[in-house]
């Protein structure tokens, strides 16, 4: 049986939802597609995704129907919060509004960008930032842009990282691109806990699950199935921008 394996950083939180995304995208097609992660504890920041059943052909078509996918903003909202509607060359949709709460009527704290960057823009800046084909580990692709989600912690910079801001000096960061969109997919299907205020925990699965029983597993709710669990923070960068910060192992446990 084929099988795709991904490696990622489990203590990036981007990485891990971009993990959730990719699984999000291709259960679209294979419905009994199972999931699972392998971590060995004694290499903290090296682990993999298995998608047994899966190819590399269909990763590649995944992340192409993703770039060419039609975008538009849901009808009765804009800006800078606005919902994004992503139609998929084969007819399949994908609402994206997690940076909102469940009633969309104001943000949440998921919502890490500035003003005057809009959901449609940020989403179309991503799409056209995406590999045509993979010659490198997938989450390692990056390309200097000017804006971003923000979940990827290693995009994120403080005046103090660069003794200026970027923005003023118009200066473009290292994104990656992949990783922030795939994670963007990925947090609207899985659910994050929160443990306190502005802290969030995930947790890894290690035995194989489908999409739905993964979700639950995500927010540490299938206590035979879990695996490691991480948490991180998300923090002010300066007056207008958040970030996710990298995770530390977790006991599971509120603090």
């Amino acid at each position: 049986m084929s099988e795709v394996r991904i490696a990622l950083d489990p203590l990036n939180p981007a990485q891990y939802l971009a993990c959730c995304g990719l699984f999000e995208l291709l259960a679209r097609r294979l419905p009994d597609l199972p999931a699972r992660f392998h971590h060995d504890p004694r290499i903290p920041r090296r682990a993999s995704l298995t998608l047994a059943g899966a190819g590399m052909d269909q990763v590649t078509t995944a992340l192409a129907a993703l770039k060419t996918a039609q975008v538009s903003v849901v009808p009765g909202f804009s800006g800078d919060k606005a919902p994004v509607r992503m139609i998929l060359p084969d007819g399949g949709q994908i609402e994206l509004d997690w940076w909102l709460v469940p009633a969309r009527k104001e943000k949440s704290k998921f919502k890490l960008w500035a003003g005057q960057q809009t959901t449609s823009k940020l989403v179309h800046d991503m799409q056209d930032a995406l590999p045509d084909g993979l010659e490198e580990e997938l989450f390692d692709l990056r390309t200097p842009m000017s804006g971003r989600f923000g979940l990827d912690p290693r995009s994120a910079w403080t005046t103090l990282d660069f003794g200026s801001s970027p923005d003023t000096q118009e200066r473009d960061v290292y994104t990656y691109p992949a990783t922030e969109m795939l994670a963007a997919i990925g947090l609207q299907g899985f659910r994050l806990r929160q443990i306190a205020s502005r802290q969030y925990a995930y947790w890894l699965w290690d035995v194989p699950l489908p999409l739905i029983a993964a979700r639950a597993a995500c927010g540490g709710a299938l206590d035979e199935m879990q695996g490691p669990a991480f948490r991180f923070q998300i923090v002010k960068r300066n007056k207008s921008y958040s970030a996710f910060t990298y995770a530390q192992p977790f006991s599971g446990v509120r603090p």
